[in-house]
């Protein structure tokens, strides 16, 4: 009954409340296998019940999760507004799944005046380049004073190719992900809310550099927050 990374990683994205449901399913799925039953009676029930646990998973993934995309900035066009919704979320104490932007058949402007279909190759956003967006973006509003919502310090996941035999997921500080090369598309980033203790050990298998995560704080047995 061991679980691959990827889904151990969805784990991680899941609130808190979820998690602990779900790992409670899941010893529940491997005490009924381990029990003794008749030959055709153990994937009747097993497969079934995976079906229910992973249809609770994308529920909840779809529901109580906020996710929303980081575009390409241009010379002339740098949107700040999925840093506010980064806010809203850690102030929630919700993670945050950030889809990084996809850029197929695009045109340029002059072959779209001169009624050219001629296309742009395709981009495709990396978790360095959203990292690299969000840090200036920090650094703006600090520049203003405001009280950040996120600093070069806070736990992060990046995510690349994830079901993959070739699949990279590596957590750490935002600053540590901004050089971690994570190689072919297609790449997301989650940006971590509060967290169960649990959820703080699955992330420690994928760290950059396990001492980052010796400056969060524990609340209670139930809910970590971030130092930063």
């Amino acid at each position: 009954m061991r679980m691959k990374s990827s889904e151990m990683l969805l784990l991680v994205t899941l609130p808190s409340w979820w998690l602990v449901i779900l790992l409670e399913l899941q010893r529940t799925v491997t005490w009924y296998s381990e029990q003794p039953r008749q030959e055709s009676s153990t994937e009747s029930y097993i497969t079934p019940l995976y079906l229910v646990l992973w249809v609770a998973v994308v529920f909840s993934f779809i529901i109580l999760e906020r996710r929303f995309s980081i575009v390409f900035w241009t010379d002339s066009w740098k949107p700040e507004s999925f840093y506010d919704k980064i806010r809203r979320n850690r102030l929630s104490g919700m993670h945050t799944l950030c889809l990084l932007d996809i850029k197929v058949k695009e045109q340029s402007i002059e072959n779209l005046m001169k009624g050219k279909k001629v296309f742009d190759p395709p981009r495709y956003m990396t978790v360095n380049q959203a990292v690299e967006q969000l840090l200036q973006i920090v650094q703006n509003r600090r520049e203003l004073g405001e009280e950040l919502a996120l600093t070069e310090n806070t736990i992060c996941v990046g995510l690349a190719r994830v079901g993959a035999s070739d699949q990279h997921i590596a957590a750490g500080t935002l600053q540590q992900l901004s050089t971690v090369d994570f190689g072919a598309p297609l790449h997301s980033l989650v940006i971590s809310g509060c967290m169960h203790p649990l959820e703080l050990d699955m992330l420690r298998l994928f760290a950059v550099d396990p001492s980052c995560f010796d400056q969060i704080n524990v609340e209670d047995s139930s809910t970590i927050y971030l130092s930063s």
